[in-house]
């Protein structure tokens, strides 16, 4: 069952509930939905180090790009509960994609790690405290005997060191570059197309020319091949009387 935004206010709120979101905003409570917002880390591919949004305010994601976040709320969920992450729209439209686990499972407790890949060509900012997704709570019918295992990583608001390692090492060729073969390889494309339509030219020329040559060939060749014959023909003509 999908709680609606008072049910999700009334549960946060409820001290026995056992569901956290720290900080807890109302404004940014939807019909059935909580919007998130990006958190104080982000890494993107290829840096060799971290950057702490909350000191500099903002990054750029280039095109191609990819990056982790974590969220600005911490979150602790019951055992009677789950979390499902659904993209804004605007980013979407924008061409920035959520790359996240799509759902929070019950007994989750620390900040959400969210990455992010420009697939447009233009550079994005991601901005401390912006946007990032929205969040649906789903309510169990009994409580979950499976739940997550705490991760300390996670309590605190930092990258797992595997997520960091794999981001450090990771080599993104962005759309700019991409741009930059593409231009460089439709100008090698125009220039073959000229240099084809050259020996076009060429070729044509030459068809010109044979078509002059065989209009030479029937105007003068042809008759005098003719009048030689006619004047063997008249030498041959007394012979033949004798």
């Amino acid at each position: 069952m999908i709680l609606s935004d008072n049910e999700i206010r009334s549960l946060v709120e409820d001290k026995e509930s056992g569901l956290i979101v720290q900080p807890f905003d109302t404004d940014r409570l939807q019909g059935a939905s909580y919007d998130l917002r990006v958190g104080k880390r982000i890494l993107i591919s290829g840096h060799d180090q971290e950057s702490i949004l909350s000191d500099i305010g903002s990054v750029a994601l280039m095109p191609g790009d990819f990056a982790v976040t974590v969220s600005n709320e911490y979150f602790e969920i019951p055992q009677n509960m789950v979390i499902n992450i659904e993209p804004k729209t605007y980013l979407t439209n924008k061409g920035i994609i959520l790359q996240a686990g799509m759902q929070i499972d019950p007994g989750f407790k620390g900040y959400l790690v969210l990455g992010l890949y420009n697939s447009s060509p233009r550079k994005f900012v991601i901005e401390y405290l912006g946007d990032i997704c929205s969040i649906q709570f789903f309510k169990l019918q009994e409580k979950a005997k499976k739940v997550f295992i705490e991760r300390p990583d996670y309590v605190r608001g930092e990258f797992p060191r595997e997520t960091k390692d794999y981001l450090y090492s990771l080599e993104t060729k962005g759309f700019t570059a991409l741009g930059e073969d593409v231009r460089a390889l439709t100008r090698n494309v125009a220039s073959m197309n000229d240099k084809i339509s050259d020996m076009s030219t060429q070729l044509n020329k030459l068809s010109t020319s044979v078509g002059s040559l065989k209009t030479i060939t029937t105007i003068i060749i042809i008759p005098l091949i003719l009048a030689l014959i006619i004047s063997f023909i008249q030498t041959l003509l007394p012979l033949l009387k004798k």
